[in-house]
């Protein structure tokens, strides 16, 4: 059954709103158990309010549990900051990364930046550069908290090698939350972040559609081995196309560097030249059309991402690339930030949900036929940075 809050084949998001006010940008009245079809420009507008609101959806658990907060049971409706006139103090956030080195982290850095800066909080980003660098983020978590931070906000490298880190980080009394990657500690307090297994199931499910008139022989690329977002959205992935006659050539793990992904995905085209469709990571979507190219390949296998980047919007658009999953990355930072001020203020979490976030697209261009919806429910500001925005590592001066 499709939840309240996905893309409706009309293309347009449907969504039960439990927040009442105005969209003042296209008179939309957001009451109490309504439903209201909002347009892409009108949600950009409400996220651009100095009191921003943005559709979500929410699983209600008071803390962590050993899964991560995870559940199928998802309440949809609208999440609200808190307002900046209950910010009593100029607090100092961590905020940790596992590397900057793609446009997905860029979104969700200019995501913590915005927020950061509407609260008036003092930021610090660290970033590990990349997956493999598990030791470097653990010795920044503790040179924030060594630093004077109030809280941390950690998308994680791995989704069980930080929990040690974060049960000490707790007793010292800082508050910790989890956005974009999952952490399985039930130490987390919050956690802000899709959940990946919809990332994976939305795309898989596209290819058992397609599965249904057509021979689909893929090459599945689900990411760094180990990550939380990658274990769980292979997960999605795979039981969306159980049942199906989806054939899976290979799996191919790697670290989500061009070079990286490259390289596995011309080993697996070496390996199956019955291969129709490569799918996997955003960047190993944008390594894929730039090697189908350049063995002429492009009409004959097509490429599925399971998360967006600027340029798998562009080959979207193209024609290169067919669909990608988009988890708009710019809000989840958004809604972390102000995790950690609600707890640090000593107030509940928003309608004390310990975990939420924007709900999952697949936005599908012209390769993808019939399907095509990108015009009629792409949201720029909710999923991408300004195309100017260049890393930014600290608001207010920092620590």
């Amino acid at each position: 059954m499709r939840l309240k809050g996905f893309a409706t084949p009309s293309g347009r998001l449907m969504l039960t709103v439990i927040t009442a006010g105005l969209v003042a940008a296209g008179a939309v009245t957001l009451s109490a158990g309504a439903t209201a079809q909002l347009t892409p420009g009108q949600l950009a507008k409400l996220l651009g309010k100095a009191n921003w609101t943005y559709p979500a959806e929410f699983i209600n658990c008071k803390s962590a549990s050993k899964n991560g907060c995870n559940s199928t049971k998802k309440v949809s409706g609208f999440y609200k900051p808190l307002p900046v006139s209950q910010i009593t103090k100029t607090w100092k956030i961590c905020v940790s990364f596992p590397h900057l080195k793609d446009p997905y982290w860029l979104a969700v850095n200019y995501g913590a930046v915005q927020e950061s800066k509407r609260d008036h909080v003092k930021m610090k980003l660290v970033e590990a550069g990349g997956y493999t660098n598990l030791p470097k983020q653990l010795d920044q978590l503790d040179n924030c908290a060594a630093g004077g931070a109030n809280a941390l906000v950690i998308g994680a490298i791995s989704y069980t090698g930080l929990d040690a880190k974060i049960a000490q980080l707790r007793r010292d009394g800082k508050v910790v939350i989890d956005v974009i990657n999952g952490i399985s500690s039930p130490d987390v307090q919050a956690h802000a972040l899709v959940s990946y297994y919809d990332m994976g199931f939305v795309a898989g499910k596209y290819l058992a559609k397609l599965s249904k008139t057509q021979a689909v022989s893929v090459g599945w690329f689900p990411g760094p081995p180990g990550a939380g977002w990658v274990e769980t959205s292979n997960q999605g992935f795979r039981d969306a196309i159980k049942g199906s006659k989806v054939k899976v050539l290979t799996t191919r793990y790697g670290d989500t560097g061009k070079d990286v992904q490259t390289s596995l995905v011309q080993d697996a085209l070496n390996a199956f030249p019955q291969m129709n469709f490569v799918a996997g990571t955003a960047v190993t979507a944008t390594a894929a059309t730039t090697t189908l190219a350049a063995r002429h390949l492009q009409n004959k296998v097509k490429v599925l991402a399971d998360y967006i980047i600027p340029e798998v919007y562009d080959d979207i658009k193209a024609g290169k690339i067919a669909c990608a999953s988009n988890d708009q990355a710019v809000v989840q930072p958004r809604m972390a930030i102000d995790q950690a001020i609600r707890l640090l203020e000593h107030k509940p979490l928003y309608k004390n949900y310990g975990r939420v976030g924007p709900p999952v697209q697949l936005l599908c261009g012209p390769a993808a036929g019939k399907d095509n919806n990108l015009k009629k429910i792409f949201v720029h500001p909710s999923t991408f940075a300004p195309k100017n925005f260049k890393p930014e590592f600290s608001v207010n001066g920092g620590f």
